[in-house]
């Protein structure tokens, strides 16, 4: 018995004590080896993170919601199912399913298959009855989390009130009724206080589970849009490893294109070195021009929910018409019907005049590392790599644009648009996207805000604040 005891310690003890140990700990991912004592400093800045509060009460709302459903749902469902049916038994097992399926899966299953906008089930009896698909997680997201949460746990609860009330004492209802106690008086003064333990049992199971609800959000809002359906499990996530791991966003796209045609290239690249305010002014002259584009119903109403792959396809169907995004969405496009006559590349247009054009342009890079045991060849090679004629084969084998001017480019329309583009018409300068320009960190908190003022642009100065704190934390 000893062995396994020590065994189970082992097991929760020292993840618990590393857990400990590392919180006192400036520790970052990128730059491992450099670790130092803080103290409560990290617990400082994780309980006065801008999204603290947001993730605090999501929490609440997810972990009151979920057991609010699943109770009163669960006695619902085990009073139905202690009922004389038909196959009784075939039906309790269809019940009980879900809960053996795993939260990513059934996560999936609800965001692409019925909730989805465009192609899922809801969207489609929506369209069939002549409304309008609602966008659940667009317009409801924090309520979709809490019903999928929800679907996947009932069965659990089911489970336990309805093997509590096989236990009742059938004579004790059978007296009340002969002594003319009506259905819901036997419910209110014998079932529910025999209920009484077997629910308790149920939401203090449920608790230690919904208090880290991960899964769930990961696969379907990433705890957005911008904070909505941010739990502290998710908040912890992203601040400890998303944060080192940002992807781009067609949302940070569309701002540092607004912001360059507002307030030109010098600006924009001094806002991404965290020397100018979120708050200043001239930011918020590009965050009202990017209103005047919501509240025209530029983007799609489920932008929010919507990958970049799932976003082809408003534009393959005639949905949409323009689409902010790099050459690789070209063939995809191709793929849903859209040839090059049904297809076009226009330069961003002018927002303040004479703010010089400058363009995005993202490249990818080759690395001598400091410690090469060869680096008089590595720099050959790598003088090698950027020569005009290699970087026209590496376009020619790979469609991409080659970072030498003096290179050739494909016979295709687009990458020859992009080329000219860039050497010609991009005297203002040309610039990486938001999430290589700024720091990973302010990276992942900057797209999450930009999703947020998307879809909730009445929120400006509050996500204004929330960027300002994040760029005095950082830099």
């Amino acid at each position: 018995m000893a062995p396994s005891v020590l065994l189970l310690l082992g097991w929760m003890l020292v993840p618990l004590t590393m857990t400990i140990y590392f919180s006192f700990l400036r520790y970052n991912l990128l730059d491992p080896g450099t670790e130092s004592f803080t103290g409560w400093t990290n617990y400082y800045y994780f309980v006065t993170d801008p999204s603290f509060t947001d993730a605090l009460v999501n929490t609440i709302f997810i972990f009151g919601g979920v057991l609010l459903i699943t109770t009163i749902g669960g006695i619902g469902f085990s009073l139905l199912l202690d009922q004389p049916m038909w196959k009784s038994g075939l039906i309790r097992m269809l019940v009980i399913a879900p809960f053996f399926v795993m939260p990513t899966v059934s996560a999936l299953v609800w965001k692409n298959m019925f909730m989805n906008p465009v192609n899922g089930f809801f969207a489609q009896i929506a369209i069939f009855l002549g409304l309008q698909p609602f966008d659940f997680f667009g317009q409801a997201p924090l309520l979709s989390v809490i019903w999928i949460i929800s679907w996947q746990w009932l069965p659990f609860a089911t489970l336990i009130l309805l093997t509590a009330l096989q236990s009742l004492d059938r004579d004790q209802l059978e007296a009340s009724e002969m002594d003319g106690a009506s259905s819901f008086s036997r419910f209110i003064f014998i079932i529910l206080p025999h209920l009484a333990r077997p629910i308790t049992v149920a939401i203090l199971i449920q608790t230690i589970f919904l208090l880290s609800i991960f899964a769930e959000i990961l696969v379907t809002t990433n705890g957005g849009p911008g904070t909505a359906t941010t739990n502290l499990t998710y908040l912890i996530y992203v601040q400890s490893l998303l944060q080192f791991d940002v992807g781009a966003g067609s949302a940070g796209g569309v701002f540092d294109y607004l912001n360059l045609r507002t307030n030109g290239y010098e600006f924009h690249m001094a806002l991404t070195r965290g020397e100018i305010a979120w708050t200043d002014d001239r930011v918020r002259a590009t965050m009202a021009n990017w209103k005047q584009l919501i509240d025209a119903d530029f983007f799609l109403e489920n932008h929010a929910a919507l990958s970049w792959q799932e976003a082809l396809a408003p534009m393959g169907n005639g949905e949409a018409a323009m689409y902010v995004m790099g050459n690789f969405a070209v063939a995809p496009l191709r793929e849903l019907g859209l040839d090059d006559s049904k297809l076009g590349f226009f330069q961003f247009p002018e927002i303040t005049p004479g703010v010089p054009m400058a363009e995005e342009a993202p490249t990818d890079t080759i690395h001598l590392t400091a410690g090469a045991k060869n680096p008089a060849d590595a720099k050959r090679f790598l003088a090698y790599a950027a020569r005009a004629d290699v970087q026209t084969a590496w376009n020619e084998a790979l469609g991409q644009l080659p970072t030498n001017a003096g290179s050739n480019v494909v016979d295709d329309k687009f990458l020859n648009a992009a080329f000219n583009m860039l050497n010609n018409d991009a005297p203002g300068g040309v610039a990486q996207f938001y999430d290589r320009d700024t720091k990973a960190e302010m990276a992942s908190i900057g797209m999450e805000n930009f999703q947020e003022f998307m879809v909730k642009p009445e929120r400006l100065e509050k996500i204004l604040e929330r960027l300002e704190k994040a760029r005095a934390k950082l830099y």
